[in-house]
């Protein structure tokens, strides 16, 4: 609700990262001022996200499934990698088709406040403070917000 009060829609990793998510599925440059007219509120991009949740939970529980179970002193260390891997799925999905899977049923994708595909690096961002976002913080944050947003939106 706090995200939808909100006049730009973003959340914590998306305030850090410059980018935004919007409802075109335009794969091609456009003129910013196209972009800013089709920002998404927050009921959308949590559906999108609850259609992405069970991907990751499958994928994090295949990787579980391929720990090796008998090697006591290397299997600590793949569990350990599996919130990494999630985290490079996330990322990558959104770098290489500028969506996630949910996003893409919803029609959304994620560019930049000009306009622009976003780097690597903003996508890593954003999904790192991901983490914030379904943190009391993130709504604490967006209450200080002189722009009512939170850091990652």
């Amino acid at each position: 609700g706090m995200m939808e009060a909100s006049s730009r829609c973003r959340r914590f990793g998306d305030l850090a990262a410059g980018t935004v998510v919007l409802r075109r599925m335009a794969f091609r440059d456009e003129p910013a001022a196209d972009f800013r007219k089709s920002r998404v509120g927050a009921t959308v991009r949590i559906l999108a996200f609850l259609f992405d949740l069970p991907l990751l939970i499958l994928l994090a529980y295949g990787l579980l499934l391929l720990i090796p179970v008998s090697r006591m002193v290397l299997a600590p260390y793949l569990l350990g990698l599996i919130p990494v891997l999630l985290l490079l799925f996330l990322t990558l999905t959104e770098r290489i088709f500028q969506t996630s899977p949910g996003k893409f049923i919803f029609g959304l994708q994620v560019r930049e406040e000009d306009g622009a595909s976003p780097s690597f690096a903003l996508l890593l961002t954003r999904n790192l403070l991901r983490v914030l976002d379904t943190n009391p913080i993130g709504y604490g944050m967006m209450v200080l917000s002189s722009r009512k947003q939170r850091l990652g939106v």
